[in-house]
């Protein structure tokens, strides 16, 4: 990807977030009817000392632990969240996807929610009317997109949250590690989706993941964030493998941007590992859930070495192990 050299759509100058932490809530109140006289609260500082920059045509991934202020940082920079501290510019028309079934109202229609959480953002009929058409095909809800939103499963909300943020032409666009709730699929075409926003249509992006190889493939760079404070930023695969190895893990190699979302999915997760159907305690493969419903698709044991066993022993280590699908 080609990093645009026009000025950034988006500058962070030493931004950072301060919580208050109450034991309980009596102790809000406490210090509340005090009007400042006592404290019952002890602070925690979730980000500080954030300088970033973004600029059209970019993708900036965010890797880090649980709990290290990536979210916060998301919310900072999106203006969801005011910073205690510092400042942020933000240029053109910012869509942040952080938390499903934020802004729906979920007794209206899917269909009913386009235009509501439009209206909301500010855009008018008439250009919603116009990406309606796109928005509907790519989240592909079939006949769920006419009834209530309160049916829908964390993965139907994904489909037509991450389809109307990606189909209003957002100038800048984050994304909060929600696709993980989506089917292989899905989240392939957002991928595509989300290559095409950068590379085509030049939206700055901003993409928050766990998912390494994504990370990998989508990003021009990688802030990598520990403890509320950014421990470096650079080339994705070596950021990422600073941080894989901090963690223990075992780093990528140089160009591995494959996921294993690029491949078609197997009727069933145990069939993509090429178990026969002997070995199996529970095999489910062949039907397919209904949607907005999870479906045990097989059931097996395998040994420490992950050979599936069609027979364990009493005293020896196995692990029990359980495909899910969902639709």
């Amino acid at each position: 990807m080609t990093t645009s050299t026009d000025k950034p759509l988006i500058q962070a100058r030493g931004i950072g977030k301060r919580f208050k932490l109450y034991g309980n809530p009596h102790d809000r109140l406490r210090e509340w009817l005090s009007f400042g006289r006592s404290v019952h609260h002890r602070t925690h500082w979730a980000l500080r000392g954030i300088d970033l920059e973004l600029r059209s045509g970019e993708c900036l991934g965010v890797i880090g632990v649980n709990r290290s202020g990536k979210s916060t940082l998301l919310k900072l920079l999106s203006g969801s969240l005011l910073p205690t501290e510092g400042a942020v510019d933000r240029r053109g028309r910012v869509l942040a996807l952080i938390e499903l079934k934020t802004g729906f109202n979920e007794q209206l229609t899917g269909r009913e929610n386009i235009s509501y959480v439009g209206q909301m953002l500010g855009l008018s009929q008439d250009y919603l009317e116009q990406r309606t058409d796109d928005i509907i095909e790519f989240a592909d809800l079939g006949q769920y997109i006419d009834q209530p939103a309160r049916a829908y499963s964390s993965g139907m909300f994904a489909r037509l949250s991450f389809s109307m943020y990606a189909f209003l032409e957002p100038d800048i666009l984050m994304v909060d590690e929600v696709l993980a709730v989506g089917d292989a699929a899905f989240k392939r075409k957002c991928f595509d989706r989300i290559e095409e926003l950068v590379k085509r249509d030049r939206c700055a992006t901003i993409y928050v993941s766990h998912g390494m190889q994504t990370v990998a493939r989508l990003a021009d760079r990688v802030a990598w964030i520990h403890d509320g404070e950014i421990r470096d930023v650079g080339e994705p695969v070596e950021m990422i493998n600073q941080y894989l190895r901090e963690c223990g893990e075992v780093p990528l190699r140089t160009g591995q941007t494959h996921l294993p979302e690029d491949d078609p999915p197997p009727p069933g997760a145990a069939a993509a590992r090429g178990i026969p159907t002997s070995r199996l305690l529970v095999d489910n493969r062949s039907s397919e859930p209904a949607p907005g419903r999870a479906q045990v698709s097989a059931v097996w044991l395998e040994n420490p070495h992950g050979d599936p066993l069609e027979v364990g022993h009493a005293l020896a280590p196995l692990t029990v192990c359980v495909a899910v699908e969902f639709l």
